[in-house]
């Protein structure tokens, strides 16, 4: 088993290695080695970051297995000099590095993940989520609730409903939230 160390490590160097075939086969190889969950779940941080749109399914999923792993498995996570996030937000920082193509599946992933988070990790967790859901764009005035897709809806219709989050509206440049959700599950 690595070190914690060595583990934060493996996730700073999946920032900084250009993907190409050996760092594919690096990763790979590192991934398919790795039996502990959290060793597992760093390789494929680190793969997303250094494959970002290349990321390779296998990878993919290993982030999504990630968080179904029970508390003790993001505890040993959070522990990582890496981490300065709770696991949840380090693996939706992945799906981010990947980027929009994977929506349709880390919406409904990140709206599980924000029930189940802190109040720091919540904010983290809903501005990825707001990146996904509204495809990378920014809410604005202009934007109205026909102009969105269900699924936005349904994501913006959540937050309204967070009560952990409220607060976090003031800060927000665009307050009109609930007229963009005006369509309710």
């Amino acid at each position: 088993m690595a070190n914690r160390q060595q583990l934060s490590i493996l996730l700073s160097l999946g920032q900084l290695m250009p993907w190409n075939e050996q760092t594919h086969t690096f990763f790979m190889q590192l991934l398919g080695d790795q039996t502990n969950p959290v060793e597992r779940i760093a390789a494929a941080i680190a793969c997303a970051f250094s494959a970002r749109e290349a990321t390779p399914p296998a990878v993919v999923q290993v982030l999504l297995e990630g968080f179904e792993q029970p508390s003790s498995v993001g505890e040993a996570f959070r522990a990582l000099p890496y981490a300065e996030y709770d696991l949840h937000v380090c693996l939706s920082q992945a799906f981010r590095a990947i980027g929009l193509a994977l929506a349709p599946v880390v919406v409904p992933t990140l709206l599980y993940a924000l029930k189940r988070s802190d109040y720091f990790s919540a904010l983290v967790l809903v501005d990825h989520l707001l990146y996904f859901a509204l495809e990378g764009k920014t809410i604005t005035s202009e934007m109205t609730a026909a102009n969105l897709t269900e699924m936005q809806r349904e994501v913006l219709w959540t937050l309204i409903e967070y009560e952990d989050l409220h607060c976090w509206k003031i800060f927000s440049p665009a307050v009109h939230l609930e007229s963009l959700a005006t369509t309710p599950k």
